[in-house]
């Protein structure tokens, strides 16, 4: 009988093992890294970006003053007051004298309603006293710091939000001058668009008769 040598499996060796094993992962990174380049978009394919909502500018048209506010750091300064209607400025400011009238705020119905593009000027009037608290006291009592101030209005169409405006200057003319001066009523070469002048008489410290104006003159800003 032939004798037949026992069959031993041929083994790999340990490095070639290895080297398997690393090739076996080359090859799944190679893939998914390629599969991840298919993904994403070509470099020269333009962004899409999500459409803004365009807000529309608010507009107010014209209309009568129902309330005046102006700030101030002192509580007992601020005037937050409602307006009431004089038909006639032209060619003299007289607000009422008598009654619960005299200390009341006033437009005057004969210039440019407010609203957000005024072509002129509008004007709110009072009166100024020693001896009757009105409104435009505290306008009085606070002259030239005013400047750079604001002062809000709300209309008739404004709702619930304000028009605002700054405060560019404040003048005490004489009572003779008040009705000449380009610097407030405007020109042809002075522009009076979405101007807001605020007029009383100037109080004298003696609180003699007064022989002035106090005036302030404000720019429209926008609306709050």
């Amino acid at each position: 009988m032939a004798r037949h040598s026992k069959y031993h499996p041929r083994r790999w060796p340990f490095f070639a093992i290895i080297i398997l094993l690393v090739a076996i992962v080359s090859l799944v990174v190679a893939f998914v890294d390629k599969a991840q380049n298919d993904l994403r978009p070509l470099s020269d394919t333009p962004a899409v970006s999500t459409p803004q909502k365009i807000e529309e500018p608010v507009s107010i048209d014209p209309s009568r003053v129902t309330q005046l506010f102006v700030p101030a750091l002192d509580p007992h300064l601020v005037i937050n007051n409602e307006v009431f209607g004089l038909d006639s400025c032209r060619p003299q400011i007289e607000p009422p004298l008598d009654g619960v009238g005299i200390g009341r705020v006033y437009e005057c119905m004969d210039f440019a309603l407010p609203s957000t593009s005024s072509p002129s000027l509008s004007v709110l009037a009072g009166h100024s006293s020693c001896r009757v608290d009105t409104v435009f006291n505290r306008l009085n009592e606070q002259g030239a710091s005013l400047v750079d101030r604001e002062v809000w209005i709300k209309t008739e169409k404004s709702g619930d939000k304000w028009l605002v405006y700054k405060v560019t200057a404040t003048y005490q003319p004489t009572k003779d001058e008040l009705p000449y001066m380009d610097t407030i009523w405007g020109s042809s070469e002075v522009s009076t668009a979405g101007r807001l002048v605020l007029v009383t008489c100037l109080l004298n410290a003696d609180c003699s008769k007064s022989t002035h104006n106090f005036i302030v003159v404000a720019q429209f800003t926008g609306i709050r």
